[in-house]
């Protein structure tokens, strides 16, 4: 379980075009998302984060948004609100993929 999440992107584009580009001008650092709140990476962490997840539609919001690429979000997958179905979705993703 990671105890901060940080989303970097990565400009393909730019690789692409100039071949001599450096790392620092290809890989933009977009957010970080210290989500888990978690002491250690103990299973009964998890779970709480997932409850959290599921009972708080604040958290539920930024989990998802942190997990959003840049390029992606005015294609919808950026939201402003979760309701009971989406917290519910968002905590089932997050269990499975634990």
């Amino acid at each position: 379980m990671p105890r901060k999440i940080t989303t970097y992107e990565f400009d393909v584009d730019k690789a692409n075009s100039d071949p001599n580009a450096s790392a620092t001008d290809l890989i933009t650092k977009l957010d970080e998302f210290p989500g888990t709140d978690a002491s250690s990476l103990r299973p009964q962490d998890l779970y709480a984060f997932i409850t959290k997840v599921n009972n708080t539609e604040s958290v539920a919001v930024a989990f998802n948004n942190a997990m959003c690429p840049s390029k992606l979000a005015d294609q919808g997958c950026a939201i402003t609100a979760c309701d009971d179905t989406c917290r519910n979705d968002l905590a089932c993703r997050l269990g499975n993929a634990s």
